[in-house]
């Protein structure tokens, strides 16, 4: 912090400063790199709080707010709910249940009345954010408008930020269905797990137009709501789904029925299917850990171990990119029907949790997140009027926000300022079963594409 010299105490000025990473011009040629404002090396980001005058605070908020709704996909149909003072670290939802039809009315006598049925769910709120800094030369002799288009990044940072929340608690619900197994000839047998994807090699698992009418289908007969000023659902899958799906005669594009006069279009939204709307989303889920390279992603060999052990030697050719880059994966072994935890790995070598066993020569160690012939899964979702519910960051009461400090915060000398955002947030939180339904498929990228 500061040394003694001749006699003289001179300071580090730079230990003052609110921040560590900086992003600075790259001698003088257009882009920017991280260094910590005191050392010269990166180092972590510590966030400060807002001091724009409300005005200028509005225009950036309105812009953050802006590029947050255009990139959500699944939080457009989520039943928003604004965040109450003094909430806590939780916030209640509350649902009504269905009424039963009415009974035939009698003159002059007055019928009985049905109680209301009303649950109340809880669910945990979270606060999210981040931010950058932007050093004084930076933002003054940068070719473009560093803080609007820091701005605009974030928006899609906070909106991505919320989509994953939402995505991984919707992963919860227990409404799910399988894709079928399609033979060449057009037979279909239905399928009941996500071990039974991809069991037999001459059979296709995608989402068909058949799987959407079966869906639209039981959506129905579940008196699951319309979206709000439609008479359809939708349906959020990720682009490789929805190539499986375009490939088909039935497949209507969205130009088609704009041109029709359908005027609501959902953010990403594509094309329809007997009755729902599919959303694009390249966040959508895929599942299965990434355990190789290959046909089979979610699945390695291993070579035999005879004397009982917990670690056992992947197959000659077959080798792990780090140490630990599988650790507290879950996985099955083998016929064994319990999934095991990874404890270790080597490039090489896998150490599993549990009791010692022997194994044969080409045991199969498969993913337990993905499908039973190692491939990755796809998650799509279909959604009815309210079927989950979250807090509304962008509503009268919304807690995301823009907070941008000035070159004044920033250090002694004023040489950087900071841009960033926060909300608070539940992720989603399911209120009714029958209004979210899961579908899981393979595609046929499911060897290509990675988890996510």
């Amino acid at each position: 912090m500061f040394c003694l010299l001749d006699n003289e105490i001179k300071l580090n000025l730079q230990f003052f400063a609110a921040t560590d990473v900086v992003n600075v011009m790259d001698s003088g040629v257009q882009g920017s790199y991280n260094v910590n404002a005191i050392t010269g090396v990166a180092g972590a980001p510590d966030p400060v709080n807002n001091n724009l005058a409300p005005e200028v605070k509005e225009f950036y908020d309105t812009d953050l707010l802006h590029g947050y709704r255009t990139n959500l996909m699944y939080g457009q149909f989520g039943k928003r709910q604004a965040l109450p003072r003094n909430h806590g670290k939780t916030v209640e939802f509350r649902k009504i249940n269905r009424f039963k039809k009415g009974d035939k009315l009698q003159e002059g006598v007055i019928p009985v009345g049905q109680k209301l049925g009303m649950e109340a769910i809880k669910a945990n709120v979270g606060q999210y954010g981040t931010y950058v800094a932007v050093s004084d030369i930076l933002e003054m002799r940068g070719h473009d408008p560093i803080i609007m288009a820091c701005v605009e990044e974030m928006a899609e940072s906070a909106a991505t930020t919320h989509e994953m929340l939402i995505r991984d608690a919707l992963a919860s619900g227990t409404n799910v269905i399988f894709a079928d197994a399609v033979e060449e000839d057009g037979t279909v047998t239905p399928v009941t797990s996500r071990l039974d994807l991809g069991a037999d090699s001459d059979c296709t698992y995608y989402l068909t137009p058949t799987m959407i009418n079966k869906i639209f289908t039981a959506m129905r007969k579940n008196h699951v709501p319309f979206l709000e000023g439609t008479r359809e659902y939708a349906m959020v899958c990720h682009p490789s789904v929805i190539y499986d799906l375009r490939e088909n005669e039935d497949w209507l594009s969205v130009s088609k029925y704009t041109e029709q006069g359908v005027k609501q279009i959902f953010n990403g939204e594509v094309g329809m299917l007997h009755g729902i709307r599919i959303i694009t989303n390249p966040d959508a889920p895929v599942v299965g850990a990434n355990l190789s390279d290959g046909d089979t992603p979610c699945k390695l060999t291993i070579q035999a171990l005879g004397t009982a052990g917990n670690t056992v030697t992947l197959t000659s050719g077959e080798e792990l990119p780090e140490d630990d880059c599988l650790k507290g994966e879950l996985v099955y072994v083998g016929t064994e029907t319990e999934p095991r935890t990874i404890v270790s790995n080597t490039t090489t070598t896998i150490t599993l949790d549990g009791a010692a066993r022997t194994y044969a020569n080409g045991t199969e160690i498969l993913s337990a997140s993905a499908a039973g012939n190692g491939q990755h899964v796809y998650l799509s979702y279909a959604f009815g009027k309210d079927g989950f519910a979250m807090v509304d960051p962008d509503g009268e009461s919304g807690t995301l926000e823009v907070i941008v400090k000035g070159k004044e915060y920033g250090g002694p000398l004023n040489q950087f300022s900071t841009i960033g955002y926060k909300f608070e947030t539940n992720g989603a939180t399911i209120l009714y079963e029958e209004r979210v339904t899961r579908v899981e498929t393979l595609s046929y990228f499911a060897s290509d594409d990675l988890a996510n």
